[in-house]
């Protein structure tokens, strides 16, 4: 008989997918127009820089939740009809406690994405960045998930600042000794939004 667990794992395993998704519509959508020029429209009509920019970032970041959570739903839909389990509600608040824990890492990884497209304006290139920071982060911690106590500061920075770190942990419905490090790394990636549209503010589109 499947347990919670189980299926609860399985609804959030399927993520992994979604997450490139995420980069890529972070970087298509937020480029776009500067990419085809048609932003300078919205600046000669006197709307300011870091309403766009801003604008454009919350958009991505709302819709990417919603549709991530629905994501999720689905799946956990599908998962309970295959199995027949039938959760009971406290189980399935603790399941969307952990969608909304992805969620979040989610959001900071596109944050990071955002904030490259300021630096570099390449979508190609952004898409690649985060896709390797992506996966190195998967590789390593894989390697040293046993050892995270005795590896050096260097390496520890690298696994808890990388998103795989949390999601493979919260798809696996473990919490413990990880839900701690989301809000640093949380606030760490609304930072770098926040220098972005700094960094926007000066940069002359061309």
């Amino acid at each position: 008989m499947p347990t919670f667990q189980t299926v609860a794992r399985s609804s959030l395993a399927y993520t992994a997918f979604f997450w490139i998704i995420g980069i890529l519509f972070a970087t298509i959508f937020f480029t776009k127009e500067y990419n085809t020029g048609t932003i300078k429209l919205s600046v000669a009509y006197g709307t300011k820089r870091t309403i766009l920019y801003y604008t454009k970032a919350i958009t991505i970041l709302v819709v990417s939740l919603i549709t991530y959570l629905i994501f999720v739903a689905t799946f956990f839909v599908i998962e309970i009809i295959q199995s027949g389990y039938i959760p009971t509600a406290s189980e399935v608040i603790n399941l969307l406690g952990w969608a909304l824990a992805c969620g979040t890492v989610l959001l900071a990884l596109e944050s990071i994405s955002i904030f490259l497209c300021v630096v570099i304006q390449n979508t190609g290139i952004v898409t690649g960045i985060c896709c390797l920071y992506v996966f190195s982060g998967a590789s390593v911690y894989l390697m040293l998930w046993s050892d995270m106590e005795t590896v050096s500061i260097p390496l520890k920075f690298f696994v808890y600042g990388n998103p795989m770190y949390y999601w493979m942990n919260f798809s696996s419905c473990r919490t413990m000794g990880i839900i701690e490090h989301l809000p640093f790394y949380f606030i760490g990636c609304i930072s770098l939004l926040i220098v972005g549209g700094l960094i926007m503010i000066r940069k002359e589109i061309k």
